[in-house]
């Protein structure tokens, strides 16, 4: 009845509202989740967005059920890459994987080499949108992965493999020092070190140029970035020391931003 001819209107509703009790429910969370990806192939865009904004309601507490976990990954999947499918609903797809992949109860999941490098690649490819929302989704990611890299003892070589950071070098910031006991992870983790800087300059960059109000969101946005690294250095605490060589020219990056004197930051 819910793919039939009612409105839209009404059928966003009765989602929303039948995620809000599928939620609360082991028994029909599957089949909502179920539902909902049906959705993936409406031919109106708002249904799609009202559907993944819905999952993203559901696994809003980063509690998923297996298997539903697997079925997710593989029908969001593709639509990262698929051209035709709108910007804000990409930006939901990122959430939603994001989210899963912090699940408490995707252990077992959580070790598949192969899905973390599909996830990986497409986190990756992510960081080329224009919007920096997903941007800064796709850094989470890609955080995550890098942590659970380093928890689960996984194949680095394998599930890097095909992404830029397979080839990533390490060029020793600050003398040479190893970021990590693995020299496979040095030149990756000093690249998604560097990503995640040049995301938070992007994002003061926008402020700057737009003089936008600092929003409770624009807020949060600016934290989630130094939140990540701390992230990676509670992971790799000897990258601490190349993290902060880099925290100190992203001051001085950010003090020319907002057009003050930078001289005394040593």
């Amino acid at each position: 009845m819910v793919l039939g001819t009612l409105e839209d209107v009404f059928k966003s509703e009765m989602l929303f509202s039948l995620s809000r009790l599928s939620s609360k429910s082991i028994i029909l969370f599957s089949d909502q989740v179920d539902l909902l990806l049906l959705f993936m192939d409406h031919n109106s865009s708002s249904m799609k967005s009202v559907a993944l904004k819905c999952m993203c309601f559901m696994f809003r507490r980063n509690i998923c059920h297996f298997p539903v976990i697997r079925n997710v990954f593989g029908r969001l999947f593709p639509l990262i890459d698929d051209e035709d499918f709108p910007l804000d609903c990409k930006s939901d797809v990122l959430r939603i994987l994001q989210k899963m992949l912090c699940s408490k109860t995707s252990s077992n999941h959580r070790a598949n080499g192969s899905e973390l490098s599909k996830l990986l690649l497409a986190a990756e490819s992510s960081l080329d949108s224009s919007c920096l929302e997903v941007q800064g989704t796709a850094l989470e990611i890609l955080v995550e992965i890098f942590c659970i890299l380093k928890e689960v003892g996984s194949d680095n070589i394998s599930v890097l493999k095909g992404s830029s950071f397979a080839h990533a070098e390490w060029q020793g910031i600050t003398n040479n020092v190893p970021l990590t006991e693995d020299n496979s992870m040095n030149g990756p983790l000093c690249k998604i070190i560097a990503m995640i800087v040049n995301h938070i300059i992007s994002l003061a960059n926008e402020v700057a140029s737009r003089d936008i109000c600092i929003s409770s969101a624009v807020d949060k946005a600016y934290k989630t970035p130094f939140r990540l690294m701390l992230k990676l250095v509670s992971c790799y605490p000897s990258a601490a020391a190349v993290t902060l060589h880099i925290l100190k020219s992203l001051v001085k990056e950010l003090f020319l931003i907002n057009g003050s004197d930078y001289s005394e930051v040593s």
